[in-house]
């Protein structure tokens, strides 16, 4: 999926985004896996790779595919902050985008949906 004005962002071998160029990379420090931030306008884009990333299951949800991939899908808020949430069994990842501004939701949607796995 290409989206107008996003930049793609190459997460490993096999996984990519689509961000808006508006955000930039942050540094992050993963616990037991590999971490990656990007901020910016109120948006923040956090991915998790690997086994203990974050399966969204306290949160109500839905199952889906992103990338031909079963997908669990989670929207919530998180204190000040709106969340649009993906986990992936295979690969291993969760990718959650906080917004502040309830007119940020598409971007973020925007986001989730532009995850590319390439098998």
């Amino acid at each position: 999926m290409t989206n107008s004005g996003y930049r793609r962002v190459q997460l490993s071998d096999a996984v990519s985004i689509n961000l808006p160029p508006e955000l930039s990379p942050d540094e992050a420090q993963g616990v037991d896996t590999a971490v990656r931030i990007w901020s910016g306008d109120g948006i923040t884009v956090l991915v998790d790779l690997g086994p203990m990333s974050d399966r969204l299951e306290r949160h109500e949800g839905y199952e889906t595919e992103l990338s031909g991939h079963a997908t669990r899908v989670a929207t919530f808020d998180d204190g000040a902050n709106h969340v649009i949430a993906a986990h992936l069994n295979d690969p291993p990842l969760t990718i959650s985008v906080r917004f502040e501004r309830a007119g940020q939701e598409t971007a973020a949607r925007r986001i989730i949906e532009s995850l590319s796995i390439e098998d």
